[in-house]
Parts: C-alpha cells; structure tokens; sequence
C-alpha cells in the first residue's frame, strides 16, 4: 500500500551479524509498522569496515538516530519505531 509518508530506515553497524539481525526484524515487522502508523517505510542496511562508535550496530530513520545496539527482542522496536513516527507527525 502507498501511503504519503516515506521513511527510509537504515541499519548501520560494524558487526554483520548484529546488522543483519536489526534489518531482518524490520523486514518482519515491515507491513506491521506501515498499517498501523500510515506510512510506507523503506528498510536498508549499511556495514561499516571498522568499529569506531561505541555500539557496534545503529539505526537510522531519514538520517535522525533512532537507537543504538540490538534490542532485546523485536517489541522494544516496534514500541521505539511508533514513538518516533508519533513524535514526526
């Protein structure tokens, strides 16, 4: 579904498996986040060559810092993610 707001969410980090964790979940809970905020969002992933930030993997929504590590389960997310679109609306 197309919806008027865009958000484009990057997964950045220096360990692969912490980055790919983060961006599976997102593709996951993709369709989730999109029918119940309104938007359509656009999941991505970037490695980094080496670690000079004290998280080794971060998340970016249209280049504003959402969090930093691997939360502990797929729910701190989607609670961080709605929070974030609530406060951009």
């Amino acid at each position: 579904m197309k919806h008027p707001v865009v958000v484009k969410l990057v997964v950045t980090g220096c360990e692969e498996y912490l980055v790919n964790t983060l961006y599976w979940w997102l593709l996951e809970i993709e369709d989730l986040i999109e029918e119940e905020c309104g938007i359509d969002i656009v999941p991505e992933k970037a490695m980094e060559s080496e670690c000079t930030r004290p998280y080794p993997v971060r998340l970016y929504a249209n280049e504003e810092l959402v969090m930093e590590g691997l939360p502990g389960e797929e729910g701190y997310l989607i609670e961080a993610l709605k929070k974030l679109i609530k406060e951009c609306r």
